[in-house]
Order: structure tokens, then C-alpha cells, then sequence
């Protein structure tokens, strides 16, 4: 890696260590100070510095600097709208957090498509567009984006119920890629697959090989919504129903490994024979976590069972973790972890039609609220609209600013030092 000259009297060491630390927008306009600097920020192992060291800032949990992002997606008619939403958070209760907009790096023609925001991964998001079958990945922290054409072996085929995209991380290859499943009924398993790969810029299908038991056949159906599907360490994850023919309806899991480019499907976790409903599946200090309601629909109060994958990402074991109980008949909506050990969650606010954003610790079994300032208290409407700071949204992700190029050269190639 080509250094900065030795212009001043601070270590070169030194000053790449401070550069690592600021944001990225900071750094695009730091490259015209030198020639030096501009190689520097270009570096794939800066690259990765920088990336580590934003990860590393986003699980400070005991200063107020620590500002964990979130993308709100709201999906309307003339577009799709995302904002972001920046928390100032030690142990305030309220937790002050602000939103503001997310300014994307795609033209207007562009935003005013039918986009569906998929994922993020090492701040790259991830968007497609349902009717035409586009991918649009972007970094709005460096303004680069780029579009991937639809050259899908079964996206023209007119039996399509749903489609879900998943973007990832492949460690081995150093490598982007982006993993989209479509519900087909003529499929086995009503399931086609295709991958794309960032440095290649090409699409290949994906055989849906899921189950060693050949002797039964099954249909899945993937639950598509921001909490019911999650990326962690190289490999994406979907909540599922699964039936077998001659059979009642069942949940499981299906994971794709990004670096074996395949699928598999594990069994959710079982307790004493007793079927649960599983809600969603989250990522909780790297760590792959589901929850699931336990009171029936005619309780009076509601309780929520986290368990844990206990054998890395791979699903050879689960551990019951916590139990959240509720004071309400109605079960909260998890959301995500949006720091350590506190969920974002939706909850009624005892009115018929209203509820709002709390978050709650797993381990304290505390629970906090969340302040606006100046903007409109969330106020949050599920027979017409979810709103959260005046604003209506379907989902939340986490999101990390970094310098990640969406280019697919080698200043894309992320070093070991990543932490997805």
C-alpha cells in the first residue's frame, strides 16, 4: 500500500489513524488534498480500516457519541422515500434521535420508480424494482450507485407471486453479492433463485437444493418484510413457512451462504413439543436471534421468547435467551436491535388506533421511549399508515457509513479485517 508522504512533523501512521476514524463525505473531499491522500482513501486495506473502525463506533453503547443509523423505507406510488434516523443516545429516557433525509444517488426518473429497499451490507443498500426486475445499489455516504439490469433466467415469467432480494458479503471472494429469490408455483419448492456477483457483473441461477429428504415433497413461502429476513456473517436469512404435501403448515428457516452459494433449511427451536408462532429473526451481537409470541390471541397480557442460534450462523442449536413480558393483549412488533442489547419495538399506546416506537432492553428488561424534539411525536397508525416522527414507514435497517465502492474493482475487494 503506497503511503502519505512525510509532510509534517505527525507520523504517517498516525494521521492514517485519524483519516480512518472520520466520515466518508469528509474523506471523498480529503482526496484532493494530495495525491498521497487520494491513494490512501482508495486503498482496499484503508477501505477496510475505515469500515472496521464505523462498525466499532456503532456498538459503543456508554458514550452519547455513538449514533446508530437506520434506514426508514416508506414505499408510496411516486416513489420510494427513505430517511434516515440518528440517535443520541447514553442512558436518556426519552432517547433523543432526530430524522432527516436520505439523500440517495439516483436521478429523479429513478426515484420516482416502484422501488422495494432489500438490504444493506457494509454500508451498500440494495433496492429492486417488482415490475422490470432491476437491482439499484448504491453508497449515498460516497454518492456512487449503479444499475443492475434485469437478465434474470425467470423474471419474465408471468406467474410470479413475490420476489425478495438479499445482499451480502463473501469473505473468500472478497466479493459483493446479491441473492433473489422468486416465488414461482411451477417451481419445486414454488422457489427459483439467481445470484449476482459484483466484480463479474453477471446473474446465474441458483439450484433450490434446500433439504437432503428427497422422498417429501415441500412448498415454501418466503416472508418478505424488513423483520422477517436478516443478514449476518456472509450468510442471509429468511423466516419461512413450510408444508409439506399431505401435511399441516410449519415455520422453519432458509439460509443462503454467500461463499457456498447454497441453501439450506433448519428447524426453528422446540420446546417440550409445544408449537410457537415465530414473528422475526434478528442479528444480536453477531449473533442470529428469532422471537416468538407465546400467549394466545384471548390473553390479557402477551410474552415474547428470544433464542439464540448457539453454533455460529449455521443453526446446529438454539438457546432461549430472554422472555419479554408484555402488559398488553396485543404482541409488540420487534423491529431490529438497533444497538447491543436494545430492540426497536412497535407497541399500542393504549389508544384503538395508535402506537409508537419504545426501545427495550433484553437484559434490564427496561423499557425507554423515544424523544423528536421539534418534529411531530410518533404517532404511529396501522389501519391506514405506520408514521414515526410525522413520517410513514414500513421497516427499519440498520446502516454503517462507509467507503465502500459499488463499482466491483478492487477498491471493492474488502480485506480480512471487515466486520459483516
Amino acid at each position: 500500500m503506497e503511503t502519505i508522504k512525510e509532510e509534517s512533523c505527525i507520523p504517517v501512521s498516525l494521521v492514517e489513524d485519524i483519516l480512518s476514524w472520520l466520515p466518508p463525505k469528509s474523506l471523498v473531499r480529503f482526496r484532493c488534498v494530495s495525491k498521497s491522500w487520494n491513494t490512501l482513501i482508495h486503498d482496499p486495506f484503508f477501505v477496510s480500516k475505515h469500515l472496521h473502525n464505523a462498525n466499532k463506533k456503532m456498538m459503543i453503547m456508554n458514550t452519547s457519541s455513538s449514533t446508530p443509523l437506520c434506514l426508514i423505507s416508506s414505499i408510496i406510488f411516486s416513489g420510494a422515500v427513505v430517511k434516515k434516523l440518528s440517535v443520541d443516545d447514553s442512558i436518556s429516557n426519552p432517547i433523543h434521535c432526530s430524522i432527516s433525509d436520505m439523500k440517495l444517488p439516483f436521478t429523479e426518473e429513478i426515484q420516482r420508480l416502484y422501488l422495494r429497499l432489500g438490504s444493506q451490507c457494509n454500508g451498500l443498500i440494495c433496492f429492486h424494482e417488482f415490475v422490470s426486475g432491476t437491482v439499484y445499489l448504491c453508497n449515498p455516504a460516497i454518492n456512487e450507485s449503479r444499475i443492475i439490469s434485469p437478465i434474470s433466467s425467470f423474471h419474465n415469467i408471468s406467474e410470479i407471486k413475490t420476489t425478495s432480494v438479499g445482499l451480502g458479503y463473501d469473505s473468500g471472494a472478497k466479493d459483493y453479492k446479491i441473492i433473489r429469490t422468486a416465488r414461482i408455483p411451477s417451481r419445486p419448492a414454488f422457489i427459483a433463485a439467481e445470484l449476482y456477483t459484483l466484480s463479474s457483473n453477471s446473474w446465474k441461477e441458483i439450484k433450490f437444493d434446500y433439504d437432503n429428504d428427497n422422498d417429501r415433497e415441500k412448498i415454501l413461502f418466503l416472508i418478505d418484510r424488513f423483520n422477517c429476513r436478516v443478514y449476518c456473517k456472509g450468510v442471509y436469512y429468511w423466516l419461512v413457512f413450510v408444508r409439506e404435501v399431505g401435511s399441516e403448515l410449519n415455520q422453519g428457516i432458509i439460509l443462503f451462504d454467500f461463499h457456498d452459494e447454497q441453501f439450506s433449511l433448519i428447524q426453528l427451536p422446540q420446546e417440550n413439543g409445544v408449537e410457537k408462532l415465530w414473528i422475526s429473526i434478528q442479528v444480536w451481537n453477531e449473533r442470529v436471534a428469532v422471537f416468538c409470541d407465546c400467549c394466545p390471541s384471548s390473553s390479557s397480557s402477551s410474552s415474547i421468547e428470544m433464542w439464540v442460534m448457539t453454533d455460529g450462523c449455521l443453526g446446529c442449536g438454539w438457546t432461549k435467551h430472554a422472555v419479554i413480558e408484555w402488559w398488553l393483549p396485543e404482541c409488540p412488533k420487534i423491529l431490529m436491535f438497533w444497538k447491543s442489547d436494545e430492540l426497536l419495538v412497535e407497541i399500542s399506546s393504549g389508544m384503538a388506533s395508535s402506537r409508537k416506537l419504545v426501545s427495550y432492553n433484553v437484559l434490564t428488561r427496561k423499557l425507554r421511549e423515544f424523544s423528536f424534539g421539534s418534529t411531530e411525536p410518533p404517532c404511529l397508525k396501522t389501519l391506514v399508515s405506520v408514521k414515526v416522527g410525522g413520517f410513514s414507514y414500513d421497516g427499519f435497517i440498520s446502516y454503517v457509513e462507509s467507503l465502500v465502492s459499488v463499482k466491483g474493482t478492487q477498491g471493492n475487494n474488502i480485506s480480512r479485517e471487515v466486520v459483516c
